[in-house]
């Protein structure tokens, strides 16, 4: 999938998203690359996302712009306020927590069957706000040489 978004500085930025389902299971591995029209990488991540041993979806996500392994838990449905569609939202860290940095990763289908992936976040004294989103178009993309999965 390739498609274009906006980057938490206003930003426009090119993406590819490549995802992989593993070993027949419901488990999958994602490759997320953003970057500027020129080509300067903002964000790159690889996640891994399945089911856990209590039944809960989870991801752990490698990526550019953090020093560790994010953990990510699923939020509840109920806390998904996105009314009429199909919202899956993962969170690192308590949001509620204003002395530490957290992170919600939204995948919602639209009503077009196009996906949006979101990122809202917030550093340590900042308020929780969604900071950069694209909708995915699916198409053929042509995978970049250096891209972690296949």
């Amino acid at each position: 999938m390739a498609w274009e978004g906006c980057y938490h500085e206003g930003q426009p930025f090119q993406a590819t998203l490549i995802s992989r389902r593993l070993f027949e299971t419901a488990h999958f591995i994602l490759w997320f690359r953003a970057e500027s029209l020129d080509g300067e990488r903002y964000h790159e991540e690889v996640s891994l996302i399945g089911i856990s041993e209590t039944g809960d979806l989870v991801m752990a996500s490698a990526n550019t712009n953090i020093p560790y392994l994010q953990l990510f838990d699923e939020l509840p449905p109920s806390s998904v306020s996105t009314r009429g569609s199909n919202t899956t939202r993962l969170s690192h860290g308590d949001a509620t927590r204003t002395d530490a940095f957290r992170e919600t990763i939204s995948l919602s289908l639209t009503e077009t069957d196009e996906l949006k992936y979101s990122f809202a976040w917030a550093m340590p004294g900042e308020a929780l706000k969604d900071r950069s989103a694209a909708v995915m178009v699916r198409h053929d993309v042509v995978v970049p040489p250096n891209a972690p999965i296949r």
